[in-house]
């Protein structure tokens, strides 16, 4: 539309007919060009899509480094259980005999009143173990055989060694997985003896009953 001897802007305008009526928009150039009509719909339309293309390169790479940071925390994880497993290897491998002044059964040399030698009871703190109450945890990882077999286990074991004073609590890790990991828990089946102190842990099934009594510092109920 051109208009000659009036004053008016000479700027180029683009009018748009619609429902509302017509309307006057800013023209539309790329490159240097005014673009109407069906150019610059499919120029606009060509925009949106490397706009949308943009985007979803953008989530894209987002998510490949989420999963880069997951793959990371895994690994650090795994190391985590590799160190656990090894303290625990460390805690079963067996210690070197050495002499203790609270041993039970030991022969001594015969006192002055003696002709022969003379045997010893256990002492009073051996006496004194074997009258405590032990509270164990047990972390399990659902209904996996291991995580039965070592619940099992540990039910022989204190039905033999500690008879009418233990008290066993199970953790399933599925179901509390903030608990396991407080306590340092990080492969199952764990078993945590919580009284009396020291604390100790112990790994596995505990199908092996000596290794076990050893790393809880039980050594002295397998007498």
């Amino acid at each position: 539309m051109k208009s000659r001897g009036t004053a008016h802007s000479n700027q180029v305008r683009e009018l748009f007919l619609s429902d509302a009526g017509v309307t006057l928009t800013d023209a539309y150039s790329a490159g240097g060009e005014v673009l109407m009509g069906t150019m610059r719909w499919e120029k606009e339309l060509a925009e949106r899509r490397a706009h949308e293309v943009t985007e979803v390169a953008g989530k894209l790479k987002r998510v490949l480094h989420e999963a880069e940071e997951a793959e990371l925390e895994v690994r650090v994880k795994s190391l985590q259980v590799e160190l656990s497993a090894k303290q625990v290897e460390k805690a079963l491998r067996p210690e070197p005999p050495r002499a203790t002044r609270a041993s039970c059964r030991r022969v001594v040399a015969g006192c002055a009143s003696c002709a022969a030698p003379t045997r010893l009871s256990c002492t009073g703190n051996d006496r004194s173990m074997r009258r405590l109450r032990f509270k164990f945890r047990l972390y399990v990882a659902g209904d996996a055989q291991n995580s039965a077999q070592a619940l099992t286990n540990l039910h022989a074991i204190c039905r033999k060694y500690l008879p009418d004073r233990h008290d066993i609590e199970v953790v399933d890790v599925f179901l509390e997985p903030l608990r396991a990991l407080e306590e340092g828990i990080f492969m199952t089946p764990a078993l945590v003896k919580l009284t009396p102190l020291p604390k100790r842990t112990a790994v596995g099934t505990l199908s092996q009953t000596t290794p076990v009594l050893h790393a809880l510092g039980l050594d002295d109920l397998a007498t």
